[in-house]
């Protein structure tokens, strides 16, 4: 386990095993080991970016998670929704993302299509627009400006 933190917050075969009974599977398993592990990889790098409330558990670990706050005590592990969310990442970075975000990164405001039309809101951070809405969702609760119910 202390092998997978050091970079990614799954292995490929704990996504391998995420998957296998989403609609998603067939879309992961067209991937190789490698390139699935470039994904998880990169998926938690896109995911630690985000701005987390709370602390790290240890200083000096690599990853943001675990993490410990006085609503949510994470003495060790990874919650699961953590992996949730890389699973769910890594597979949105393999299909290039959605192109609503990339026209956002690249600074449009609005766009038209016959008589569909649709203007972009400013209120997401940078990291924020490169998080797949699925992965977001699950991270919400660590992030600042989020509250827990209890």
């Amino acid at each position: 386990m202390l092998e997978k933190l050091v970079n990614s917050y799954v292995t490929v075969e704990e996504a391998d095993a995420y998957f296998v009974n989403t609609l998603q599977s067939e879309e992961w398993n067209k991937f190789d080991t490698s390139v699935k592990e470039k994904a998880l990889i990169t998926a938690t790098r896109q995911i630690d970016r985000l701005p987390f409330s709370s602390r790290k558990l240890d200083l000096y670990q690599n990853l943001e998670f675990p993490r410990v706050s006085t609503n949510l005590a994470f003495t060790d592990g990874i919650p699961d929704v953590v992996v949730y969310a890389t699973c769910e990442q890594a597979l949105f970075v393999l299909k290039g993302g959605s192109k609503r975000q990339e026209l956002q990164k690249q600074g449009v405001k609005s766009y038209s299509l016959g008589d569909l039309s649709e203007t972009f809101t400013d209120n997401l951070s940078p990291a924020e627009k490169t998080i797949c809405p699925e992965a977001l969702a699950y991270l919400r609760k660590f992030m600042l400006g989020s509250v827990a119910i209890c």
